[in-house]
């Protein structure tokens, strides 16, 4: 992964410093999270479930949140 450059820089509430930039991996341009300086893996964009799970159909690399009138 190739650094490019930071696109928004953001302090957050709990003091944390996120930034969001452009990376170059494997010839394609891709978004990268870094928070405090130190890279957050996932992937750079939602991938579409094969077939699609009842109401999700993008898996955005976070885990599943229990809904209060689905648990």
């Amino acid at each position: 992964m190739i650094f490019k450059r930071i696109v928004l820089t953001k302090i957050l509430n709990n003091g944390m410093k996120a930034e969001f930039a452009i990376v170059k991996d494997e010839g394609s341009y891709h978004a990268a999270l870094y928070l405090n300086g130190r890279h957050i893996h996932g992937p750079p964009a939602p991938e579409l479930h094969n077939p699609p799970t009842g109401e999700s159909t993008h898996f955005d690399g976070q885990p599943a949140q229990c809904r209060p009138d689905s648990c």
